[in-house]
């Protein structure tokens, strides 16, 4: 039996302070008043002193993209850019990563007017800043990216280019993709990036679960992993990032609790053979064990 003991603590919201907390194999058993800390033994047990400070439990946070919050920790940030100059001039300082490619995150399109149709941002805005290094920017909801020629180039994407199921190329009058692109056509573009390592996905997991632990968010489910991620987000949370969650949690490295959603079809729907297909490949639920922080037991669906 494992034994913590957290002596010294504030439990103000339950009406208690000066508190001293009893934690069996992982449970709470006991709450004393530290008056009373008589009444356990401390041999043998882990002792934090929370040295006044406020405990609370650990937050379960049920839809959370955990995996794509740690590919973005890498990403240059464009979180608070105001106007078309200072987004290009940030664009304009960005470096590739070593596949060759500028990755971005968190730019918001209420807060910039660019030279697509309805002042929407397009890739002659980014051509600007960046001409040559292709350049994917997603935006702060993850449902929309825009990018540059050098990017709609490497893809492939042109006039003749039909939007996928699930998404669409914004388009000017001549039917040219303008460079800014909805939900499954950001995984065309996403299909053209070199894949990662396993140690790349591995590392976005545990810098992830790092800042988490940080903010109080202790558990997660992580809602679409697999084959059908490539139209979500960066497109790199596939079957290798499920196995990457395996890994770190045989490992003893998964320190949160985690639930996996495994996505067999993308934003354009899912198949019910998709499903099948996928659960042969992967095999049966893998829950629970001694030591295991992992459940993947849940299937997600687009309809």
């Amino acid at each position: 039996m494992s034994k913590t003991i957290i002596i010294n603590a504030d439990l103000t919201p339950l009406g208690k302070s000066a508190s001293l907390i009893f934690v069996e194999d992982g449970r709470f058993s006991t709450i004393l008043d530290m008056r009373d800390r008589h009444q356990v033994s401390l041999l043998g047990a882990h002792v934090i002193d929370a040295e006044g400070r406020t405990v609370l439990p650990g937050i379960d946070d049920s839809h959370l993209h955990a995996y794509s919050y740690g590919r973005s920790l890498t990403a240059h940030d464009f979180r608070g850019t105001v106007g078309l100059e200072e987004f290009q001039q940030r664009l304009q300082t960005a470096r590739p990563e070593d596949n060759g490619w500028i990755r971005g995150v968190g730019w918001d399109d209420s807060s910039i007017t660019g030279s697509g149709p309805a002042g929407t941002i397009s890739a002659a805005d980014l051509d600007v800043a960046q001409p040559d290094i292709p350049s994917i920017l997603g935006d702060v909801t993850g449902h929309q990216a825009v990018c540059n020629s050098a990017a709609l180039r490497a893809a492939g994407v042109n006039a003749q280019t039909p939007d996928p199921s699930g998404g669409s190329f914004v388009r000017d009058e001549h039917g040219a993709p303008t460079g800014l692109v909805y939900e499954a056509a950001v995984g065309v573009i996403n299909d053209a990036i070199p894949p990662l390592t396993m140690n790349e996905q591995r590392s976005a997991i545990i810098s992830a679960q790092r800042s988490l632990l940080a903010q109080g968010i202790t558990a997660f489910t992580d809602p679409g992993l697999g084959p059908g991620a490539r139209t979500l987000m960066d497109g790199t949370g596939d079957m290798n990032a499920v196995r990457a969650y395996h890994q770190l949690d045989r490992e003893g490295l998964l320190t949160s609790r985690v639930n996996l959603m495994l996505l067999f079809g993308g934003l354009g729907g899912t198949r019910a053979a998709d499903v099948e297909a996928g659960l042969d490949d992967w095999g049966g639920p893998a829950r629970g064990g001694p030591f295991t922080h992992l459940d993947i037991a849940q299937v997600k669906v687009f309809a």
